[in-house]
């Protein structure tokens, strides 16, 4: 496997572990998550899942959060393994798809789990931003001096503001906090496809 594959491994943010337990209850208003063959790769399956877009506000209105799945080698599989690409910015559908493609996941795992990757709220298939960045010039350079520091503060607090204006709330809605809950979301769905009772806990895989 090249550099470039292993660091993609290693920099998998996260991974969502879920178990069967009789200790935490079913939560009823998930929705069952329905897995189709994805159009472009035979290999994986692909589904949408509709999550509140305010997980505080009932009637923030719904927006779709985009996964594929690698089903384990051996089924019925003991779990599933959802990957958080991190970034911030990073499709979780292209990390699972590289995954696959350098089959560079254990056999044991592969074999026993299945994979999950989602596009976060705003990213790539899932309701994305539609704001333009192309005019921001300066977010690939080192930044050498006071003037320089200056000039992409200006740039960047403009952005946000025409971001703001064209996305309104739904700009305030992404983050760390509703990217996890989208998880439990993601997690719910298949306990209830599944037909089990799950717990979920964090791996220190990173």
């Amino acid at each position: 496997m090249n550099t470039r594959h292993s660091l993609l491994c290693i920099a998998v943010c996260g991974v969502f572990l879920g178990a069967c337990s009789s200790d935490d209850p079913v939560v009823e208003e998930a929705d069952t998550l329905i897995w189709q063959s994805c159009p472009d790769d035979n290999s994986l399956d692909c589904a949408t899942l509709s999550v509140p877009m305010n997980y505080s506000n009932d009637q923030s209105g719904m927006i779709d959060i985009a996964l594929n799945r690698l089903p384990a080698s051996q089924q019925p599989s003991s779990g599933s393994l959802l990957f958080n690409p991190g970034g911030p910015g990073a499709s979780g559908l292209e990390v699972l798809q590289i995954l696959e493609e350098v089959d560079s996941v254990p056999a044991t795992i592969r074999q026993h789990y299945d994979l999950i990757g989602f596009d976060p709220r705003g990213i790539g298939e899932s309701t994305a931003l539609e704001c333009d960045f192309s005019d921001v010039d300066v977010l690939g350079d080192y930044l050498v001096d006071v003037a320089a520091i200056d000039d992409f503060v200006q740039q960047s607090t403009e952005l946000a503001q025409r971001c703001l204006e064209q996305e309104g709330d739904y700009l305030l809605q992404l983050g760390s906090m509703n990217v996890v809950r989208d998880m439990e979301s993601i997690r719910r769905s298949e306990e209830r496809r599944v037909g089990k009772e799950c717990r979920s806990r964090w791996s220190p895989y990173h």
